[in-house]
């Protein structure tokens, strides 16, 4: 969390905090009516990778939170970009309807998206697979989550699982106890 006690945040900031908490290692999309904000480190990741501003929050106040934010209906591209770099995003939605909310409107992570997986599949180029990629000592799985496309391959050694994987290219491999590895940087 930012140099601010818990205490002296706003309401909302202490909202996206608690769910920033769960989502440390994605950018999170904080839905705010018809956009999605991007705060704090998370902001200054994003802003210049994406070509948009980067501002701060209550700037009259003193707190000078960096945000920056893109309108919902245009969301797809922004998160196809930071995808496409390989960063992780979390989708945080508005859960109920602000007219009817009591206070603070309740939001949630909706989605959570890694370079292999896809938000828009109209920005895919339909000549290249999309595949996940798993592999253990003796098996590795490919996925096409476009299109449901899923099969394995049993491996008598770590040069033949290289040998399927320089052929088949994923867009990610996904490690066992270790964290999500995109492979390729064209994937969006």
């Amino acid at each position: 969390m930012a140099t601010k006690q818990r205490s002296e945040l706003t309401p909302l900031m202490q909202q996206y905090w608690d769910i920033k908490a769960a989502h440390q290692d994605k950018i999170l999309l904080f839905r705010m009516g018809d956009f999605f904000e991007i705060f704090c480190e998370d902001a200054q990741i994003a802003a210049p990778l994406l070509g948009i501003t980067l501002t701060a929050r209550n700037k009259k106040s003193g707190d000078s939170t960096p945000m920056c934010g893109v309108p919902h209906h245009s969301i797809s591209t922004p998160i196809n970009k930071l995808l496409a770099l390989g960063y992780k995003i979390a989708i945080c939605e508005q859960i109920e309807e602000a007219s009817q909310a009591k206070g603070l409107v309740k939001r949630a992570v909706t989605r959570v998206l890694t370079p292999g997986m896809v938000y828009d599949p109209d920005t895919l180029d339909a000549a290249i697979s999309n595949y996940l990629c798993s592999q253990d000592d003796k098996h590795i799985g490919f996925l096409e989550p476009t299109t449901g496309e899923l099969f394995f391959y049993k491996t008598k050694n770590a040069s033949d699982a290289q040998k399927i994987i320089s052929a088949l290219q994923p867009v990610e491999l996904l490690m066992a106890k270790a964290d999500v590895i995109p492979l390729r940087s064209d994937s969006v």
